[in-house]
């Protein structure tokens, strides 16, 4: 038992540090040249602004024209280690109906996944939100928490958080962080 946690740890470790050269890491974000995982951030959807731009904060979608209907979004931080190998995602997935200028009803719900061995999700750390049925937006911010090989305790954490704000329409903004 012993000897095989002994091989995961050293799995996990060889899998999520490596070594990497310069060339590699002058590409790579100035936080990601000291840590195991940096972040990088998707929606699900193929959308964007005008500019075609998945900018940090920026609104990604433009408001719709409908009078009334429904819409689901997921929003997705991914973290990766220097080899751009994706290690775990957090997931914020919202549902949203709309009635003229007033929400009418929103669900959203918040997990994560993992994507390469050592790594687990620990749960989401704290979850707000504020609007909803009734209101002209509904926004909702949650934290999760990634852990690298427990063993007494955590080689490495992460704490990717997403912020969502949802309008009547299908219109949506986001941004992450962690």
């Amino acid at each position: 038992m012993r000897l095989r946690r002994l091989v995961v740890l050293i799995a996990a470790v060889a899998l999520n540090l490596g070594f990497v050269d310069a060339a590699i890491a002058k590409n790579r974000p100035p936080s990601a040249k000291k840590a195991v995982a940096y972040i990088v951030a998707t929606p699900v959807a193929a959308e964007h602004d005008a500019s075609g731009a998945l900018s940090r904060g920026g609104t990604l979608s433009l408001e719709l024209t409908s009078s009334s209907g429904c819409r689901e979004q997921q929003f997705r931080v991914s973290g990766h280690n220097i080899f751009g190998w994706r290690l775990w995602t957090y997931v914020r997935w919202v549902y949203w109906c709309w009635n003229g200028s007033y929400l009418t009803y929103v669900a959203s719900r918040a997990w994560g996944e993992t994507h390469m061995v050592g790594w687990a999700f620990k749960g989401t750390l704290d979850s707000w939100s504020i609007g909803g049925k009734n209101y002209t937006y509904y926004r909702v911010w949650s934290q999760g928490r990634f852990c690298l090989v427990e063993y007494f305790s955590c080689i490495q954490n992460k704490y990717p958080w997403i912020d969502v704000t949802v309008y009547p329409g299908g219109g949506w903004r986001w941004s992450y962080g962690g």
